[in-house]
């Protein structure tokens, strides 16, 4: 043992009188800081927590009231509830959940019962989830994602429909956004020459236009069967359900010919549901090693007698397709950015991304089976959008889509001269009017030489006006060309800053997804209530503390009052038991 000094002892001695003081009266004696006179807690009083000789009381109401100030516990905060969550939120954002909440409470109501938050048990006379998300869109449909109510809370996605507000775009969306972007800009070189024809004409908006991505969604199937390009992102699909009866619940059977369905019914498209959808990633996948490029139709694609007529194309591909196809594949890939290098650990969020991916492939195996259906699926989808398929296109708008894709070109030919494109369903329809290019001398004279040169033949009277319908025939035929060659294997990528970090193979079931369309269309439709996440500790922790309606929400309010009556329950047998 060491020997001490005697100011060394002098210390001691009085050390310990203030660890006596400290343990008769609970306090410390203050130090000099020059930061703050509050009594400083000591280290001995940290040491004395772990001592398994030490008897006196473990902690003290100043010690607490100490060690919550440490950073550890300041952060923790051991006082706080743990299932509520003080999130920092933007101006913005906060705003905008405050407006959220205010129009859900006007739809909603208060819980009676537990005032003043939010009510979970909804009136019949409330609108159904359909007709208030359908009426929000003003287009009336439906897409893929809203069929996703329980990929994170029923109770939330009801919330957020009844709100009728926008997502607010965060910064986590908008950089989503642009990587999806950037993999599509990658694949594609972006047409210059059609770039600067839309800005000199003040169209940049056409590109957003429902025949501009008809247009681009075929473009980009058929570039598929280039050995140069070989896969396709951002690819429109859809699909139609049947809104039954009010009294009878939906089979969650997908429709296949919507003309002989709505002819049977003798009803019109309202009894009809349109799901669009967008399907991240087309690629090829074959099995055999024998195989390391896809590069069956390179001889169709270097043929410019080919390429320069979209029919001929078609045709080509139509026929040489089932000779060489062989054991290839295509698999749909949906694609997910992440802030982190992790993917989602709740299991409705896993279990949603699979279910989007299967609903993508079953609308665009129903787009492949019959073109003269797809023809027909194509035409109410844009009825749905309200949108007029006999309306002719204006000049300028067909010039440009004629700059996208040249290939059109002969049959704006035919169109021109009044002749068929050799599709039946669309060559019977007698054109409601004849058009001409009569209004387009002034812009004729702003465009480049060579586009004058180009477009000077079509500056005629059209026998056969230029429309949608004329498009969804030609893309009807080009979903043909797919038929049978969707895999059954999916796959989600998981991206973070730009790096494809895990990916999630699956097969497609079928009856899973049945099942799945069954249960939200009845919802969707009012013909079954809400279903709220269970009121478990695991699930307010893992989903209620990222919720905007955490506090105001009735449902996990009552939940947690359940728990720590349970709680106290559970405690009082612990006693009795242990008397």
């Amino acid at each position: 043992m060491a020997i001490q000094t005697p100011k060394q002892r002098l210390a001691n001695q009085k050390f310990n009188k203030n660890i006596e003081k400290h343990r008769k009266f609970g306090k410390a004696k203050p130090t000099k800081s020059d930061d703050s006179n509050k009594p400083q807690i000591s280290p001995y009083w940290i040491k004395r927590l772990y001592s398994t000789t030490n008897k006196d009381p473990l902690i003290t109401p100043y010690e607490r009231e100490q060690l919550s100030k440490l950073p550890f516990f300041k952060e923790s905060n051991i006082e706080r509830d743990p299932i509520q969550t003080n999130k920092t939120y933007t101006r913005e954002r906060e705003n905008y959940i405050r407006k959220k909440i205010k129009a859900v409470k006007s739809v909603v109501g208060t819980n009676p019962n537990d005032m003043p938050f939010l009510s979970y048990d909804f009136h019949k006379s409330l609108p159904t989830m359909y007709d208030c998300i359908t009426e929000s869109k003003s287009h009336g449909r439906l897409s893929v994602t809203k069929m996703m109510t329980k990929s994170w809370c029923e109770l939330r996605y009801s919330y957020d429909v009844y709100s009728r507000l926008d997502k607010l775009v965060t910064r986590n969306i908008s950089s989503g956004i642009s990587f999806h972007k950037s993999l599509e800009d990658k694949l594609i070189i972006e047409n210059e020459d059609l770039k600067d024809f839309l800005q000199l004409q003040q169209m940049e908006s056409f590109q957003k236009s429902v025949v501009y991505k008809w247009q681009e969604t075929m473009e980009r199937l058929i570039n598929i069967f280039s050995s140069d390009i070989g896969e396709a992102r951002e690819i429109l699909c859809h699909g139609y359900i049947e809104n039954k009866d009010v009294n009878e619940s939906q089979d969650g059977k997908f429709l296949v010919d919507v003309d002989a369905f709505v002819e049977k019914q003798k009803e019109d498209s309202k009894n009809v549901m349109l799901v669009s959808g967008i399907i991240d990633h087309l690629k090829w996948i074959n099995n055999s090693e024998t195989y390391t490029k896809f590069d069956l139709f390179d001889d169709i694609f270097n043929d410019i007698n080919i390429t320069n007529d979209l029919p001929i194309l078609i045709s080509s591909l139509q026929t040489e397709i089932p000779k060489r196809i062989d054991n290839w594949k295509l698999q749909l890939t949906d694609v997910k950015t992440r802030q982190m290098f992790t993917i989602p650990n709740q299991t409705s969020v896993q279990r949603a991304s699979k279910l989007q991916i299967m609903y993508y492939k079953n609308f665009l195996n129903i787009l492949t089976l019959n073109p003269e259906h797809t023809y027909s699926m194509l035409l109410l989808n844009a009825k749905k959008r309200e949108l007029d398929i006999d309306k002719p296109l204006e000049p300028l708008e067909i010039v440009a889509l004629m700059m996208k894709n040249p290939s059109i070109i002969p049959d704006m030919r035919r169109l021109r001269d009044g002749e068929g494109i050799n599709f039946k369903p669309y060559d019977t329809t007698i054109p409601q009017k004849t058009v001409g290019f009569k209004d387009f001398s002034e812009q004729y004279d702003s465009l480049s030489p060579d586009l004058k040169e180009k477009s000077r033949e079509f500056m005629v009277t059209l026998k056969k006006p230029v429309t949608l319908r004329y498009f969804a025939a030609r893309l009807a035929q080009t979903y043909n060309l797919f038929n049978s060659l969707l895999s059954d294997d999916l796959l989600i990528e998981y991206y973070c800053r730009g790096k494809n970090f895990h990916n999630v193979p699956f097969k497609y079931n079928e009856l899973l997804l049945k099942e799945h369309n069954s249960d939200r269309t009845n919802y969707l439709l009012g013909k079954r209530h809400v279903e709220p996440i269970d009121q478990t500790l695991e699930n307010f922790l893992t989903y209620c503390k990222h919720c905007e309606y955490q506090t105001i929400c009735s449902w996990k309010h009552e939940g947690e009052q359940k728990l720590k009556i349970l709680g106290k329950e559970l405690t009082d047998l612990w006693v009795a038991d242990n008397k």
